[in-house]
C-alpha cells in the first residue's frame, strides 16, 4: 500500500463558491470505493473478466460511444439523469445530445470543448488495438455502483487504467486511479457542471497518477465527488496499527486521523472503547491538521489485554473538535477493528519470493540477478520462479499461468508472501523481503518424508506447528516441486536479453537471446494439482498454541527432471475471495536429497518399525531388526534443524530402541534413522 500523501488547504481554495460539488481524495484506501468491485485490472481479451460489457473499442481518433442507460435512479448536480455516453478521450457526459468530441489534448476546467454535465479523466486516449471502455454494475439495490472502466488506455507513453463510478442512493461520483505502466502525468480530473462552473482535482491539468502496476485494487486511489456544501467539522479515523493482533499486556493505541472538513483542526479528544466498555479519552492539542490533511496519533493510555486467544472489539473516534465543536458527520467518525490477542510467541519467519519470468522476457535476466542476490544475502528467504507473466515458454505449467493471473503484473514482477505484496517491481523486492522476515508468525513449517530414486516416488509430509494463536481463516498447505539449473534447446529455453549491449550488466555480450541459458528455481509442479491455492480442511480455522497439523503429499517425479537439483518448498497461507488477503504465514525449503530413503530401498537385512507411541508424552520407541551387525544412528531434530537427542550404537538382531524424549517440549520433531549410510525419516509429536 502506498504512503499517504497529505493534500493541503489549497485544494479547497480551488473550489469556486458556486460549486455544487466538493471532493475528497482517498490516496491509499487499499480497496475500490465501497469494496464492491474486487476484480483485477487487465486488458480486454487478455485477462479481463468476461462479466464486463464493451461499449467502445480502441479507435485512432476521439469519438463518442453510443448512449448508455444508467441502471438505477441517479442525480447529477441535483437533477435526475438517465443516460450518458463516453468518449475515447476520457470524458463521460450526461449531455447525450452533444456532438463535438473533446480531443486528446487536455486543458483546465471549465473548457469550452467539454459538454455541460461531464466527468473528466482528460489526458488519456483509447487509440490502442486492445484499448476499450467497458461497463459493469456491482452490488445490490439500493447500494449499487455502475462502473465505466477505461481498460488498458494510453497515457504518458504507457498503458493506464481508470474508471468513473456512479453510485446509487448517495449520488456520489468516483474517479478511480487503478493501474499504470509508469507514472502518468498531465491529467485533468474533475467535473464540469457547465461552461462557467467546474470542480477539479488540485493540480489539474497536470495531475499525476497515484496507483502503481498492481493488477488488484490493493494500490488503487480514488476521488469522491459529493453533492452539497463541505462541512466545517469532520474528522475520520483512517488507520490503526492494531488491526490484526494485540499482545497480552499493554498495547500502544496508534493510528491516523484525517480532516475531511473545511476548517483546520488544532485540537480534539481522542477516544477508544474496548469491548463496549468505558470510553478512554485523552485531549490531543497543539496540532495542525489542514483540510484533507492527516495526523498520526498515539493515545497516552495503553490498551491492556489479559486474555490470550480472545478477540477484542476496539473502536476509535474523535470528538470535541477545536474545543467543544461536535463532528458534523457521525457516519464516518469511528474505526472499529477486531484484533486477536496473542502471546507473542513467534515461529522462525521465512519469506517466499515468487518471481514471474519467461524465456521471452528481455528484462527478466535482471530480475533473476535481483532474486539470487536476495537469496544470498538473506538465508531465510526462499525463492522460486513461475514461468508466466509475459507469455509462456518450455517450462510453463498451467499452475504458473493460473497464479500469474492474481500474483503477477507482468514480468519480471514478484509476489512476496502474497497478501498485498503482489505484482511487485524488482526494485522493491529486497525491502519487502526484509520487512516480511521481520514479521511475527504464529507457526513453523517443516518437511519430512522419503524419496525412492529408482521409482522416483516422493512421499512428503508437511507439518505445521503453531507457536501462538492465529487469525481465523481458511488456512491451506501448498507444496512446490522446484528444479534448479534448468537448460534446454530452442526458443522455449533461450533467454531474451535486453542487456546484451548494456555495459556493466552481467549479461553484457552474452547474446540476445542467450543460448543455453541456465534457469534457476523453476517451479515444476504445484501440489495439490487440483487447486493451486492449496489443500483446505487440514488446518482448523482458529489454530491455538501447540496445535500440530500435517498433510502427506505423494507424487512421482518426471524422469526429465534432474532429481539431484530438486527441492521442495512448502508453505501455509490464507485463502480469501479478496486476492490481497491470501497472505503466507510461513514457508520452508528442503532439498530432495535431504529426505530419507524410501524404506523399501533398505536392504532385506534391515526391518524398521514406525515410532510408537506417537504422539507421546514421554519416551518414544522404535523397533529395528538387523540380520547383520550394523551401525545405527538416530537423530531427533526440532523444526529449526537443531539435534536435540542422538542414539549411536553398533547392534544386531531384534532391538527395541528407546528415544529419550521425555524432557523435550511439546511440538513436532523429525527422527532421522541411519543404518549403514542408508537413511529414512519419521515424524514424532510430543504432546504432554
Amino acid at each position: 500500500m502506498k504512503r499517504i500523501t497529505l493534500l493541503l488547504t489549497g485544494i479547497f481554495l480551488s473550489l469556486m463558491s458556486f460549486s455544487q460539488y466538493y471532493y475528497i481524495p482517498e490516496t491509499s484506501p487499499g480497496e475500490n470505493p465501497g469494496g464492491l468491485n474486487t476484480e483485477s485490472e487487465y486488458p480486454l481479451g487478455s485477462g479481463l473478466s468476461s462479466s464486463w460489457t464493451t461499449i467502445l473499442d480502441g479507435v485512432s481518433s476521439a469519438v463518442w460511444s453510443t448512449n448508455q442507460t444508467i441502471p438505477f435512479s441517479f442525480d447529477f448536480n441535483g437533477s435526475p439523469v438517465t443516460e450518458y455516453k463516453v468518449s475515447s478521450s476520457g470524458i463521460l457526459t450526461f449531455t447525450t445530445l452533444a456532438t463535438g468530441v473533446p480531443g486528446f489534448t487536455n486543458a483546465a476546467l471549465p473548457d469550452a470543448s467539454i459538454p455541460d454535465a461531464s466527468v473528466c479523466i482528460w489526458g488519456i486516449e483509447g487509440t490502442g488495438s486492445n484499448d476499450a471502455i467497458v461497463t459493469q454494475t456491482f452490488g445490490t439495490a439500493p447500494n449499487r455502483q455502475h462502473w465505466v472502466f477505461f481498460a488498458s488506455y494510453t497515457a504518458s507513453g504507457t498503458w493506464s487504467y481508470w474508471s468513473i463510478v456512479l453510485e446509487e442512493t448517495t449520488n456520489n461520483i468516483y474517479i478511480v486511479d487503478q493501474r499504470h505502466g509508469g507514472t502518468i502525468t498531465g491529467l485533468t480530473l474533475g467535473i464540469q457542471i457547465d461552461g462557467s462552473n467546474a470542480v477539479s482535482v488540485s493540480g489539474s491539468p497536470n495531475v499525476s497518477s497515484i496507483a502503481g502496476s498492481d493488477a488488484t485494487p490493493a494500490d488503487n486511489a480514488y476521488y469522491t465527488f459529493i453533492q452539497g456544501t463541505q462541512l466545517a467539522y469532520d474528522l475520520r479515523v483512517t488507520q490503526t496499527d492494531l488491526n490484526e493482533f494485540i499482545t497480552v499486556g499493554n498495547n500502544t493505541v496508534t493510528g491516523k486521523i484525517q480532516n475531511l472538513a473545511s476548517i483546520t483542526i488544532t485540537s480534539f479528544d481522542l477516544v477508544y472503547v474496548v469491548n463496549g466498555g468505558t470510553p478512554v479519552s485523552a485531549t490531543i492539542s497543539s496540532v495542525n491538521i489542514p483540510p484533507l490533511g492527516e495526523y498520526s496519533f498515539t493515545h497516552p493510555t495503553p490498551l491492556n489485554a489479559t486474555s490470550g486467544g480472545s478477540f477484542y472489539d476496539l473502536c476509535i473516534y474523535a470528538n470535541n473538535l477545536n474545543g467543544s465543536n461536535a463532528d458534523e458527520n457521525n457516519s464516518n467518525d469511528t474505526l472499529c477493528v477486531n484484533p486477536i490477542c496473542i502471546n507473542g510467541n513467534s515461529g522462525t519467519k521465512h519469506a517466499l519470493i515468487e518471481e514471474f519470468t519467461t524465456a521471452g522476457c528481455g528484462f527478466c535476466p535482471d530480475g533473476h540477478t535481483v532474486l539470487n542476490d536476495i537469496l544470498t544475502t538473506y538465508p531465510n528467504a526462499v525463492g522460486v520462479c513461475h514461468h508466466a507473466g509475459y507469455g509462456t515458454d518450455a517450462m510453463t505449467i498451467q499452475a504458473n499461468s493460473d497464479l500469474a493471473v492474481v500474483l503477477a503484473s507482468g514480468a519480471p514482477t514478484a509476489a512476496i508472501d502474497r497478501g498485498e505484496n503482489i505484482g511487485v517491481s524488482r526494485g522493491d523486492w529486497e525491502q519487502i523481503t526484509v520487512d516480511q522476515l521481520a514479521k511475527w508468525t504464529p507457526c513453523d513449517v517443516s518437511i519430512s518424508g522419503t524419496y525412492n530414486n529408482t521409482t522416483r516416488a516422493l512421499s512428503a509430509d508437511v507439518d505445521v506447528d503453531f507457536t501462538d494463536y492465529a487469525v481465523s481463516g481458511d488456512l491451506r498447505i501448498t507444496l512446490f516441486v522446484v528444479e534448479d539449473s534448468v537448460s534446454g534447446v530452442g526458443s522455449g529455453y533461450d533467454q531474451t536479453n535486453y542487456y546484451n549491449t548494456t555495459t556493466g550488466s552481467p549479461y553484457y555480450g552474452l547474446g540476445n537471446p542467450i543460448i543455453g541459458y541456465v534457469h534457476r528455481h523453476v517451479v515444476r509442479e504445484v501440489l495439490p494439482t487440483s487447486n493451486v491455492w492449496g489443500v483446505s480442511g487440514t488446518i482448523l480455522s482458529s489454530p491455538q498454541p501447540s496445535d500440530n497439523y500435517s498433510y502427506n503429499f505423494t507424487e512421482t517425479l518426471d524422469t526429465a527432471w534432474n532429481d539431484n537439483q530438486v527441492s521442495l518448498v512448502a508453505f501455509v497461507s490464507y485463502y480469501n475471495s479478496n486476492t490481497t488477503k491470501r497472505d503466507i504465514l510461513n514457508v520452508i525449503e528442503v532439498k530432495l536429497s535431504d529426505l530419507g530413503t524410501d524404506v523399501n530401498e533398505f536392504s532385506d537385512n534391515y526391518k524398521i518399525s514406525n515410532i510408537y507411541p506417537n504422539p507421546t508424552n514421554n519416551n518414544a520407541y522404535i523397533n529395528v531388526n538387523l540380520n547383520k551387525t550394523s551401525n545405527v544412528i538416530i537423530n531427533v531434530r526440532n523444526l529449526l534443524g537443531k539435534t536435540v537427542y542422538t542414539y549411536n550404537n553398533t547392534i544386531s538382531g531384534n532391538n527395541k530402541i528407546a528415544l529419550k524424549t521425555g524432557n523435550l517440549a511439546n511440538g513436532v520433531y523429525l527422527v532421522e534413522i541411519n543404518i549403514d549410510n542408508k537413511r529414512t525419516t519419521q515424524k514424532l509429536i510430543i504432546s504432554k
